[in-house]
């Protein structure tokens, strides 16, 4: 049973980009947040990049988060790393030359059928 922020097994995809999956947000160790800290959670949110680097896919509203303040910033790390971990592996990402592993919704934009 999946539990609301522990990711998806149906992903969707972008086109040129490739086909990302909703990921594992609980403080699990090693399928969700439990390894990062409360800055790298706001900097994902405020910046759209994660601690290794990787920037997040394009459907992160991060733009929409980058005015946070810090309280509200902080508040939303200290929320995410109070829930209850739950362990959930979820496939991906793929870029847009591999094939991915679990079901996925595809985008068709106007003009390009």
């Amino acid at each position: 049973m999946a539990y609301a922020g522990s990711g998806g097994d149906i992903g969707f995809a972008i086109p040129d980009y490739g086909v990302f999956f909703p990921p594992n947000l609980t403080p699990d160790p090693e399928t969700g947040l439990g390894g990062w800290t409360a800055e790298e959670i706001i900097r994902a949110v405020r910046a759209g990049e994660r601690p290794d680097g990787r920037i997040l896919a394009p459907a992160m509203p991060w733009r929409s988060y980058a005015a946070l303040n810090d309280a509200d910033a902080a508040a939303l790390a200290a929320y995410r790393q109070s829930l209850e971990p739950v362990v959930n592996p979820v496939p991906g990402p793929f870029g847009p030359r591999e094939s991915a592993s679990a079901p996925y919704l595809g985008l068709v934009l106007p003009g390009t059928e």
